[in-house]
């Protein structure tokens, strides 16, 4: 999601273009509307490590926190709060082999 919202600011500066393609070298980045967090919108990410990189980004940033979290994280957090997650689909490699 946040990849395709970058993809139409042609005037985000290089340094933050950078910050952001290393970001998504390692995974993807959406949001999740959540009403009982002071900001409204939780940040997702793949790994730990981009949670780490983005909450020192946008915490730096006009001194709003951002609630980002990694993948794992966020479902023990929404499911702690009563909110269904939706397990992933399995995913099947070449081989024939369930992942």
């Amino acid at each position: 999601m946040l990849r395709e919202v970058l993809r139409h600011h042609d005037a985000l500066p290089a340094e933050d273009r950078a910050f952001y393609g290393a970001l998504f070298a390692q995974g993807e980045v959406f949001t999740v509307q959540v009403e009982y967090l002071p900001n409204p919108l939780l940040w997702v990410t793949t790994t730990p490590e981009q949670a780490r990189w983005m909450r020192e980004q946008r915490n730096d940033a006009g001194g709003l926190e951002s609630v980002v979290m990694s993948a794992a994280d966020a479902r023990d957090l929404l499911t702690a709060m009563g909110t269904e997650v939706p397990r992933p689909p399995r995913r099947t490699n070449r081989a024939g082999v369930t992942r």
